[in-house]
């Protein structure tokens, strides 16, 4: 009988080893040779991409990833140089039923996320020569190192330094929660999204947030760009002005 590898694994069908998930590996001239894959960069055995990548495949922290998703946040963790404090499934489950309920409504899930992005790349060793950081959130999280335990913001670094092409990812013990007073709101929520820049605009110019975010709760149909400028040819008008309809 022949033998083949299953998928994911090279080998002669007898003797099998995995495959990075990350690359491809062909056998050339009786020798298998491994490339990383387009989007991903290393030597062929060890492979990495972006932060946003990185943390798909992290198995211990997949509510946090739902949540960079959700918000819309997954594409900004590819375009800049960060690190990310990444806070476990388990260290998620654990959170008050308080500031679960708070900080996972739509308005408030991307300052909960930007809480845990620090600008700039951050390794272990640089994190031990610092008093503190601060997070894309503005705000202050101090940093303590005892008997070689790292902590950040008062979370524990259970994993350090995962590799990505734009950054760092350290793996916490526990969610950084914020001051709700830090909650960026609605028009936060709006800048992540371009295809709503003009009704974002209208929200401001109106003085529209305030008035909308003193409900506990609420749902918005937003218009994207591409509807208000139809709309706006259909009237024949450069511009929404007097009464708007929102």
């Amino acid at each position: 009988s022949d033998c083949a590898c299953k998928t994911g694994y090279k080998g002669n069908g007898h003797v099998c080893e995995a495959v990075n998930q990350c690359a491809s590996c062909l056998l050339l001239s009786s020798q298998w040779t491994c490339f990383c894959d387009d989007g991903y960069v290393g030597n062929g055995h060890l492979c990495y991409g972006t932060i946003e990548q990185e943390l798909m495949v992290l198995q211990t922290a997949s509510d946090f990833f739902t949540w960079t998703t959700d918000s819309g946040l997954s594409r900004s963790l590819s375009d800049q140089n960060l690190t990310l404090l990444v806070p476990t499934s388990t260290a998620i489950a654990q959170m008050s039923s308080e500031d679960r309920s708070f900080w996972t409504m739509k308005g408030n899930v991307p300052s909960l996320i930007r809480n845990h992005i620090i600008p700039g790349i951050f390794s272990l060793s640089t994190l031990r020569n610092t008093s503190s950081v601060t997070s894309l959130l503005l705000a202050t999280l101090p940093v303590s190192t005892s008997q070689e335990i790292t902590s950040v913001g008062g979370a524990t670094i259970i994993t350090s330094d995962g590799a990505a092409t734009n950054g760092l990812i350290h793996v916490i013990n526990k969610v950084l929660v914020p001051d709700r007073k830090l909650s960026e709101g609605l028009l936060a929520v709006l800048a992540l999204r371009p295809e709503f820049s003009i009704f974002r605009s209208y929200l401001i110019d109106y003085n529209l947030t305030q008035e909308i975010e003193q409900a506990n709760e609420f749902t918005m149909f937003a218009p994207t760009d591409a509807a208000i400028t139809e709309y706006l040819q259909q009237i024949a008008a450069p511009a929404l002005v007097g009464n708007i309809p929102m």
